[in-house]
């Protein structure tokens, strides 16, 4: 048997694969993988922390249930709990199908599932008919709404920020970070002196954040130097274009964004 738990959000779930005579394998209910874009992980949904500590005592107790061999374990159903309404219901799971290819009759031998291209299946690419693998779709590019020299690296800009700070008779160019991400993560980490510019209220904010930005000082070299950032380059290049459609031109984006900031540049800046 295989007690499965899931966790993303505030919601979890919980149930048993392949137990008892009628009990379904995870391959019975999803012959085929979801296309990736439909998959999110915790790392990019969110999760709170006491939900898949939660779910994990659910599993705890269908494993010794099993092992004990008392009361009636999750096969077959899927208990599902939406831990922020407190709402608890269990769902019935389609019996095993006996034409699966993992544990149907004539299904995989052990050696077969050990040999199986695990990875190639739920990346999309699945057996053809009379031979050879149907590619799984390319892989999406990089969001490009910006030409390059509206972009910089992450050293680029660690050098700005020290220029910025270390000059005695004042920065030659200031550096104004704004900063596109989420409020809570912002709160999280943020570059020095960064402005909180969330994107999702990022047209609302515009024209408060463009008096802010014409606001700023110049110096000694001219107008301060304006650098959009967001979690991994992609809202920030939106922001960006929203910027110069009100007028304010010389802006960059940071390429990456704070996950290629804390890959590149500061190893102690913390991911989530």
């Amino acid at each position: 048997p295989l007690v499965s738990g899931a966790a993303i959000g505030t919601e979890g779930q919980c149930t048993v694969y392949h137990h008892g005579e009628e009990g379904p394998c995870y391959r019975c209910l999803f012959p085929e993988p979801p296309a990736a874009g439909n998959c999110q992980s915790c790392a990019e949904a969110g999760v709170l922390g006491a939900v898949p500590g939660t779910i994990g005592c659910f599993q705890a107790l269908e494993a010794v249930k099993i092992l004990a061999g008392r009361g009636e374990p999750l096969s077959r159903r899927l208990l599902v709990v939406d831990f922020m309404d407190a709402r608890v219901r269990c769902v019935r799971l389609r019996a095993r199908n006996p034409a699966c290819v993992a544990c149907g009759e004539g299904g995989m031998t052990a050696r077969a599932l050990q040999e199986f291209d695990y990875d190639a299946f739920v990346q999309g690419v699945v057996p053809r008919q009379g031979g050879g693998k149907i590619p799984p779709p390319p892989r999406p590019q990089p969001l490009r709404l910006v030409p390059d020299h509206e972009r910089v690296q992450g050293a680029v800009l660690q050098s700005w920020l020290l220029e910025s700070g270390s000059a005695d008779d004042g920065p030659p160019a200031p550096v104004c970070v704004v900063d596109v991400r989420p409020t809570e993560q912002f709160a999280i980490g943020h570059l020095p002196g960064a402005l909180s510019a969330p994107y999702a209220s990022f047209d609302r904010d515009l024209g408060e954040l463009c008096a802010r930005l014409e606001a700023l000082p110049a110096g000694a070299e001219g107008r301060p130097r304006i650098v959009v950032v967001c979690r991994r380059g992609n809202d920030s290049q939106r922001a960006l274009v929203r910027l110069k459609e009100a007028g304010i031109w010389g802006a960059v984006d940071l390429v990456g964004g704070m996950e290629g900031w804390a890959t590149n540049v500061d190893k102690s800046y913390p991911l989530y």
